[in-house]
């Protein structure tokens, strides 16, 4: 779980593409897909979390000025019942040290953090997989995958991560608010 916490820690400044219903994280937040920002959707689960973790912060570093949601559905359907709990916990701690680890990010480029950082980063537990199956992904797939969803949550790419990153932020980028300053 520890790996969560640099895959979220990739979140600039901040649903799920696969399901439009009001989605929780694990702090139980509501998600805000579709509330004016685009959105950045990972899903990840315990085989493939080392392969994020590898491209995730870089990635979303290099989107910041586009502001997006960054979402990291968490499937836990292989995780024993009586485990969850436990797994959920130690996704809530992987999202605070996520956090820290992308101020230090930021910083590290020379950067203030941007102050909505904590209200960009949404990890979802999805204890029986609904979010990965609503994408057509088999239980236990191999590799990350990533999700481009413009502000209203529509989608506008989606494939697996790292392989396709390039054509999901070109999506972001695209349907991206830019500020006069940054242009």
């Amino acid at each position: 779980m520890k790996l969560f916490a640099v895959v979220a820690a990739t979140v600039l400044a901040a649903g799920s593409g696969g399901a439009r219903a009001a989605t929780r994280d694990v702090l139980g937040r509501e998600v805000p897909i579709g509330h004016g920002r685009p959105a950045l959707v990972f899903y990840t689960n315990r085989d493939n979390q080392a392969a994020l973790h590898d491209s995730a912060f870089g990635f979303t570093y290099r989107l910041r000025r586009a502001m997006p949601l960054v979402v990291v559905h968490v499937d836990l359907s292989d995780v024993p019942s009586l485990l969850r709990g436990l797994a959920i916990r130690e996704i809530r701690r992987a999202e605070r040290e996520s956090l820290a680890e992308m101020a230090r990010v930021f910083h590290a480029h020379g950067k203030t953090p941007p102050p909505q950082l904590a209200r960009s980063l949404y990890m979802v537990a999805d204890a029986h997989g609904a979010s990965r199956r609503a994408l057509g992904l088999q239980e236990h797939f191999r590799q990350p995958y990533a999700q481009a969803l413009d502000a209203d949550g529509r989608e506008l790419a989606r494939g697996p991560f790292p392989q396709d990153a390039r054509e999901i932020a070109q999506a972001i980028r695209a349907h991206a608010p830019v500020a006069e300053a940054e242009r």
